[in-house]
């Protein structure tokens, strides 16, 4: 049964899953440290690219409940969004009922760990589709020892998912346009992360411990979106600059004015001779 949807998955969706079997991992992982970098760092990514946007919903492992006969029927993405949310039909739920909020998230991802990497891709996309989630995505922190590679996605055509291209971008990372986001995702392994916070220093990405991290790259404007910390060291950058300025503001007004002084100075000297060649003249 596992061999059939194996096959069935990768003929479909184009995932090769590497065969191993969690429970018999050496020195296994807790999921906690596998996923929860990850998620936290996307989710602060998201925020600080879409910005205060009203009715939006952003939310980690939160039940999606879409079966109306059978309320205990849910799966629960690492990470999901919806826009247009009317807030105060959910504010005292504890899941995401299709039924009463009447609409589907139009963006999901899963984060890669031992025990639920299978599920990700044999079941989740089924799943996905046939709720109407726009974008589904896939990252492997362990650069693709679970899922097969390092980035994913899929976006739904006619009620069926269609692969996202995953090309290199500018700086050579593996990335992927996310519609719904209008912005890329991109893999950066953990040997180039230095290469490129030379490109754009105020990065200032977390350390983790896996092979590849997960970034946004806004569409507009090339630029990779900033965390917090990222954020509070480009407002440094920015007020120093600032800063600078005004000094050289004011040392420029302090010259300006030393200058029409001496101006001023010269014209009273100037005024003064002259008076005296006149004297000279009529004696």
């Amino acid at each position: 049964m596992v061999t059939k949807s194996i096959d069935v998955t990768r003929e479909i969706y184009g995932i090769s899953p590497v065969p191993i079997d969690p429970d018999d991992m050496p020195d296994r992982i807790p999921i906690e440290m596998i996923q929860v970098p990850t998620i936290d760092q996307i989710a602060m990514f998201l925020r600080n690219h879409l910005g205060p946007l009203a009715n939006l919903l952003m939310l980690s492992n939160i039940p999606i409940r879409y079966d109306t006969e059978n309320h205990r029927i849910f799966v629960a993405p690492d990470y999901f969004i919806s826009f247009d949310v009317d807030i105060s039909a959910i504010r005292d739920e504890t899941s995401y009922n299709m039924w009463e909020i009447e609409k589907t998230p139009e963006w999901a991802l899963e984060v890669a760990s031992p025990s639920t990497y299978q599920r990700d891709i044999f079941e989740k996309p089924y799943i996905y589709a046939m709720i109407g989630i726009s974008e589904y995505w896939l990252f492997d922190p362990t650069g693709g020892n679970l899922y097969g590679q390092p980035l994913t996605g899929f976006k739904l055509v006619n009620g069926s998912y269609e692969p996202i291209e995953i090309i290199p971008n500018e700086h050579g990372h593996d990335s992927g346009c996310s519609e719904i986001l209008d912005a890329r995702l991109c893999s950066l392994e953990r040997s180039r992360r230095s290469e490129l916070e030379r490109v754009q220093p105020s990065l200032a990405l977390e350390e983790d411990y896996y092979a590849a991290q997960l970034l946004l790259q806004d569409a507009r404007t090339g630029l990779y979106v900033l965390n917090d910390r990222g954020i509070r060291l480009e407002y440094e950058r920015a007020e120093t600059e600032r800063q600078q300025v005004e000094v050289e503001r004011r040392q420029a007004e302090e010259q300006r004015d030393t200058a029409v002084a001496r101006a001023e100075e010269a014209e009273s000297e100037v005024a003064r001779l002259r008076a005296q060649i006149r004297r000279l003249k009529s004696e």
